[in-house]
C-alpha cells in the first residue's frame, strides 16, 4: 500500500483510508465493526475517518486493542461554538480512549455563512492542536466556495472533500470546479483527502472504474472509501494498490445485498421522486419512502438529488 504525507502536517497515511458512516447506515456491531477495522489494518491500510455523527468511536476503541501498531485516526464534529468543540474533543479522546487524535476537523461545512457561524469552534480546535489533544486540525466539506476560503486560512492542515466519476455532491461549483480547489489546497500546502468516491454507493455498477477515478487524483493524498464488509475491504486495496481482484470476490460483491437509504438531512425536495422511473418511491411526512418490491437499486434517484442524501449501500 502506498502511504503518502498529509500535506505539509507530517503524517503518513495509506493511500486509501477506511470511511466508518456505514458503519452507523448499515447499523453494524461495535464487535463486527472492530474486527473488520483490525483485518483492514493488517492488510495495510492506516488511516481512519471516523466522525461523531457516525458513532463508530467504540467501534475504533476495541480495533486499537488488537492493532499492534497505532494508525493515523481522523474524527470530526458538528459543533457549532467553542464549548460544544470542546466537549466533542473530550468525547473522542475518552470514547477512542487515546490521549490525542491525529486529525480534527470541522464537519460538513455547506457554505461561507456556516464556516462564519463556526469560527468560534474553530478557535475551540486551535486551542486543542496547541494543547497536544490533537495533532493536526482541518475542514470537511463539500462546497467549492468553502474550499476557496480555507484554503487561505494559514492554520487549516487538512481538507476532506467530495470528488468521483458520478458528479456528485458538489456545493456552490462543478466537479471541474472542485478538482481546481483541489490542486490549489495540494499547492497551498494543505493535506487533502477525498471522500464520496462511490457516491454513497451509486457508482457500484462499476465499482473499480470510480476509485481509480479518484485515485487519479495525485493531488489527493488519500481516498476515504466506507466499507462495512470483509470483501469490500479486500476489493478496494486490490484497486488501491492496482492489482487485479480475486474473482471470488468479485463475485461475492455482485451477490451482496444492497439496500436503499435516506440520511437524515433530506430537503424533501421530491427530486428524487421525479426521477424514479419505476414508481417505487413517495413523500411521507415530507421525506422519502420506498417500495423495495419495485426498487431496483438503480441510483438513478440518488443522483438527481441536490444534497447527495439518498444512498446504496
Amino acid at each position: 500500500m502506498e502511504h503518502r504525507t498529509l500535506g505539509q502536517t507530517g503524517i503518513r497515511v495509506s493511500r486509501l483510508a477506511f470511511g466508518t458512516l456505514t458503519f452507523k447506515i448499515r447499523e453494524i456491531p461495535v464487535e463486527q465493526g472492530a474486527d473488520l477495522l483490525v483485518s483492514a489494518a493488517e492488510m495495510g491500510i492506516t488511516f481512519f475517518d471516523l466522525g461523531e455523527i457516525y458513532e463508530t468511536y467504540p467501534h475504533m476503541r476495541l480495533a486499537l486493542q488488537q492493532i499492534d501498531d497505532r494508525p493515523v485516526i481522523a474524527a470530526k464534529s458538528m459543533a457549532k461554538d467553542a464549548e460544544s468543540m470542546r466537549m466533542s474533543v473530550k468525547r473522542a479522546l475518552d470514547e477512542i480512549g487515546v490521549a490525542y487524535v491525529d486529525i480534527f476537523k470541522l464537519h460538513n461545512v455547506d457554505s461561507i455563512e456556516d464556516l462564519m457561524s463556526r469560527r468560534s469552534a474553530w478557535e475551540a480546535l486551535l486551542e486543542a492542536r496547541a494543547d497536544g489533544l490533537v495533532r493536526a486540525i482541518g475542514v470537511s466539506t463539500h462546497s467549492c466556495e468553502v474550499l476557496r476560503e480555507i484554503i487561505g486560512w494559514h492554520d487549516v492542515d487538512v481538507i476532506l472533500t467530495v470528488y468521483n466519476q458520478g458528479r456528485q455532491g458538489v456545493l456552490q461549483g462543478t466537479m471541474s470546479d472542485m478538482l481546481s480547489c483541489i490542486k490549489a489546497a495540494h499547492r497551498a500546502g494543505k493535506g487533502v483527502y477525498l471522500m464520496k468516491a462511490l457516491a454513497g454507493g451509486l457508482l457500484y455498477a462499476n465499482p473499480r472504474q470510480a476509485l481509480e477515478f479518484a485515485f487519479s487524483v495525485e493531488e489527493a493524498d488519500s481516498v476515504a472509501v466506507g466499507m462495512h464488509t470483509l470483501q469490500e475491504v479486500i476489493y478496494n486495496i486490490a484497486v488501491a494498490v492496482g492489482e487485479e481482484v480475486p474473482a471470488s470476490v468479485e463475485r461475492n460483491l455482485k451477490e451482496t445485498e444492497r439496500r436503499w437509504h435516506v440520511r437524515p438531512f433530506c430537503k424533501g425536495c421530491g427530486s428524487c421522486i421525479t426521477a424514479c422511473r419505476y414508481g417505487a418511491l413517495t413523500m411521507r411526512d415530507n421525506k422519502p419512502v420506498v417500495d423495495p418490491s419495485k426498487c431496483i437499486l438503480c441510483g438513478y434517484c440518488g443522483f438527481a438529488c441536490p444534497v447527495m442524501a439518498i444512498k446504496i449501500l
